[in-house]
């Protein structure tokens, strides 16, 4: 296995391909160092490729339009979006163009405003990381016509769909997804291709015979993956009239490749899952997740698969995802590094550390795994994209 020294030099070289860029710097108290006191004002002010740091306060929504951009919250910064408002809306970037965002909590500002966070007709790459989205009136997170979305540890609440994806690729890791709302489906996806790993799906809970639980997912027309034993996907719960039969998954078309470890709670007698049209497996789906980072590396990270598999550890900077034979490749194919190779132990796991690159801030990067069994098959793991 590659150790941490000689991976480090490689890392060097993804470092050297970010650009240095203008951190601008906004704080509700404009203090020492502050740029203006608004994130609006700072996305006008700042060029294509900019950052943007946001100290503790509480501010407003924002719009960005076919710019590139990075967002990193510090400790105690809040957006609050209005009604009829996204705290973040993302919309137009063209395939060479990236926006990442860490580091808040979202929530509604007055009468609930219209999501927490709204991606929209993006051939370009977004990275969210680190958010909590809470107390919003319509949907906690919208991504639609979207061509390359990743999401670790983000935490949506509430809203009459807590999750929606239409036309898009999605990567989510260590995320939880809780519908507040009766009948609000915890995940929705419509054409689409999503991977979730280490995730926490659940349905609303009923409050009537009419306002009956909800499933956890509700995949049409998908291509969806869950793997990892922490995945779970919760149908909602009722009482009396309203403890109807609810299934935890709910397919129709599309693919359904699920790993018999996670879990899928159905309520009162409802299976599983219910597919209509689709072909569902269950079967191992190798996944990378993070464990506790400490300090100075991403670390440890853990491989699972199959005991015995060959596992190489591939890392490149966020880049448009593409479709191969042996499934969505998150990985950029021509600049990336090999930065861990290992063989799975008898318990399927193989754990390493990733030292920590010299990376301007709020830069996201991409690991994926492939594995290689003793029949010399190649399969894919789930992604896991971080930012510094």
């Amino acid at each position: 296995m590659q150790s941490m020294q000689s991976t480090f030099p490689l890392l060097l070289v993804l470092a050297a391909a970010v650009p240095a860029q203008q951190v601008w710097v906004v704080d509700q108290q404009y203090g020492a160092g502050a740029h203006t006191r608004d994130i609006p004002s700072a996305v006008q002010m700042a060029a294509d490729g900019d950052k943007i740091l946001v100290r503790a306060g509480v501010y407003s929504a924002t719009i960005v339009q076919g710019k590139s951009l990075t967002f990193v919250g510090e400790a105690g910064a809040e957006v609050r979006p209005s009604q009829a408002e996204a705290g973040f809306a993302i919309l137009d970037l063209t395939a060479q163009q990236q926006v990442s965002i860490r580091g808040f909590l979202i929530r509604e500002r007055t009468t609930g405003g219209a999501a927490g966070i709204y991606l929209y007709n993006n051939r370009g790459t977004v990275h969210l990381e680190a958010l909590r989205v809470a107390q919003v009136q319509i949907v906690g997170l919208h991504i639609e016509t979207s061509d390359t979305v990743s999401v670790l540890d983000v935490q949506v609440s509430g809203g009459v769909q807590c999750a929606f994806a239409r036309q898009s690729n999605v990567a989510m890791s260590q995320c939880q997804l809780i519908a507040g709302v009766a009948g609000a489906v915890g995940l929705e996806a419509l054409d689409s291709t999503m991977v979730l790993s280490d995730c926490d799906v659940r349905g609303g809970d009923a409050i009537s015979s009419t306002w009956g639980p909800a499933m956890g997912l509700v995949a049409t027309n998908s291509t969806i993956t869950l793997g990892h034993a922490g995945t779970s996907v919760v149908a909602g719960t009722g009482n009396g009239a309203s403890a109807l039969p609810t299934e935890a998954v709910r397919a129709s078309g599309g693919i359904l490749v699920y790993d018999p470890s996670i879990t899928l709670q159905p309520s009162h007698g409802g299976p599983p899952i219910n597919a209509s049209g689709t072909s569902v497996r269950a079967q191992m789906v190798a996944t990378l997740t993070r464990q506790t980072p400490s300090q100075g590396v991403l670390s440890p990270l853990e491989v699972r698969g199959n005991a015995g598999d060959a596992a190489f550890s591939l890392v490149s900077l966020l880049r448009q995802s593409q479709a191969t034979p042996f499934g969505r490749v998150f990985v950029d194919p021509v600049a990336f590094l090999l930065v861990d190779a290992g063989i799975l132990d008898a318990s399927g796991s193989h754990v390493f550390s990733l030292p920590r690159p010299p990376m301007s801030l709020g830069t996201p990067l991409i690991l994926q795994t492939m594995l290689l069994d003793a029949s010399n098959v190649l399969t894919l793991g789930t992604p896991l994209a971080m930012s510094y």
